[in-house]
């Protein structure tokens, strides 16, 4: 939370057990992840939210990001099209659903599809 990623990373290797099965735990393990270096870590967090937690108000920011680490971080494109759609299906009439659409067409776009 005070933007030390990089400790927090080490923290977070050292404490595995310390990231609760909580939305909030696991966006904030997604965003350490993330923020310090290792998309794919922030990979099964994230999954984890939006699969166990379809009902919360994370879950489609929870896929939209899972979506932008496939797409710009990770090069997996066809992976990231199925997050955004995953976005828009979680919260159709959200502030994220016009931007999902996108960039889901642009991640199919990029997938040859």
């Amino acid at each position: 939370r005070q933007g030390r990623y990089d400790a927090a990373w080490k923290a977070l290797e050292r404490e595995r057990d310390a990231v609760r099965d909580v939305p909030q735990d696991l966006m904030l393990a997604a965003d350490v992840a993330r923020l310090s270096h290792h998309p794919e870590k922030a990979v099964a967090p994230l999954r984890r939210l939006v699969a166990r937690y379809p009902k919360d108000d994370r879950a489609s920011p929870a896929a939209f990001l899972l979506g932008r680490v496939l797409l710009e971080s990770l090069r997996r494109p066809r992976d990231a099209a199925d997050a955004f759609a995953s976005a828009r299906r979680l919260a159709p009439q959200g502030a994220l659903a016009e931007d999902a659409l996108g960039r889901e067409i642009q991640a199919r776009a990029r997938a040859g599809d």
